[in-house]
């Protein structure tokens, strides 16, 4: 009989455990939650931000033209090929001169101005100096006055001795010699010029023409 009671209340335990086991999920799915909400995201204070195409940019208008500029005439410094702002290039030094500098010229050359012709062109001197090249004197000149004498005409060169006298049409032709080439050649004589022409080196008198010598570069 006690086994029979014992197995009954076991019974009626077990059917209270599984009759009561599925209400306890139940409620706590039935139970509202204590936990509180979360707070929403503040939003960025420009709101949802959109894209705008970027515009095109503005075409420049036209620059104001300064006053008293004509409307053609462009500001300085705008030419498109100058920069204002580059120094022009410096020039290389030139280089020294040396024996064979002179530059050639056309023929015939231009004459240079001449004074009145004096009274005294064409008579003898009282006084005839003497002057005497030196042995180098002429390989010197001929190296010196090289370009030039391919220009010269031979039918018309005049023919210069010494002792004769210049043609008052040749003398406004009359080249001075450079200081340089002044300062190898022997000093003329007081009063006397030394000159190039047409292919000669002659010292002659300034008041009446005379040769006193002449080198001819022809030769």
């Amino acid at each position: 009989m006690r086994m029979r009671m014992m197995t009954v209340c076991r019974t009626a335990l077990i059917c209270c455990l599984a009759a009561t086991m599925p209400a306890i999920p139940q409620s706590t799915q039935q139970q509202p939650s204590t936990r509180p909400a979360p707070a929403p995201r503040p939003s960025k204070p420009g709101g949802d931000v959109s894209i705008q195409p970027y515009p095109n940019p503005p075409t420049p208008g036209p620059t104001p033209r300064p006053p008293g500029q004509n409307p053609g005439q462009r500001p300085p410094g705008s030419n498109p090929g100058s920069n204002p702002g580059a120094r022009p290039p410096s020039r290389p030094p030139s280089r020294p001169t040396g024996d064979v500098t002179i530059q050639p010229y056309p023929y015939p050359p231009k004459p240079g101005p001449r004074p009145p012709r004096p009274p005294t062109w064409g008579r003898p001197p009282q006084y005839r100096p003497p002057y005497q090249w030196r042995p180098g004197d002429w390989d010197y000149l001929h190296r010196y006055y090289y370009r030039n004498l391919g220009y010269i005409n031979r039918s018309r060169r005049p023919v210069w001795i010494v002792g004769g006298f210049i043609p008052w049409t040749d003398f406004g032709y009359l080249t001075p010699l450079p200081p340089n080439l002044y300062g190898y050649l022997p000093p003329p004589p007081p009063g006397y010029q030394v000159a190039y022409y047409q292919g000669y080196v002659v010292v002659y008198d300034p008041r009446t023409g005379f040769i006193v010598n002449v080198v001819d570069l022809l030769r």
